[in-house]
């Protein structure tokens, strides 16, 4: 039961700091770049 509080209070904690906008827009920037190097390893080996 301890196990399941403790999550909840993380995924909360994470979302409040996501909600920040300078972490927004790293998130953002990390999503945009993994599709790039995604779309160059299709490219390379597809």
């Amino acid at each position: 039961m301890k196990e399941v509080l403790l999550t909840k209070d993380f995924i909360g904690f994470l979302i409040a700091y996501l909600n920040q906008d300078k972490y927004l827009i790293l998130f953002r920037f990390l999503r945009l770049a993994f599709h790039k190097s995604c779309k160059q390893w299709q490219k390379s080996f597809g």
